[in-house]
């Protein structure tokens, strides 16, 4: 199968452009890919997780502190965004429990 040199032509037929996208639990591996594919479309995120990722942030993109474990918490946070941005397009849901012990070495 031979590779494609040039992408520009999928970019010219989809576009995110204008789309406001929420990822809660955004500021993980998956979460920072997810980042830097959307906006390579054109999308607006806004990341709800608890820490501010590592590394930096592609354009477009707004971490907002937020428990999602807590439903006040994110119902505030979504009110917030609808008021500002006045539209929420997509909610990516990227959460996953660690449960006790996750971090701990294998051997």
């Amino acid at each position: 199968m031979a590779k494609t040199k040039n992408t520009s032509a999928f970019k010219n037929i989809f576009t995110l452009k204008n789309k406001n996208i929420i990822i809660f639990g955004g500021t993980g591996k998956i979460g920072i890919s997810f980042s830097k594919i959307l906006t390579s479309y054109g999308a607006n995120l806004f990341l709800l997780d608890l820490k501010k990722p590592k590394s930096r942030l592609y354009k477009n993109v707004n971490f907002i502190k937020c428990d999602v474990s807590n439903k006040d918490e994110i119902n505030a946070k979504l009110s917030q965004i609808i008021k500002k941005y006045k539209k929420i397009d997509t909610m990516i849901y990227n959460v996953y429990s660690k449960p006790n012990n996750y971090y701990q070495n294998f051997f």
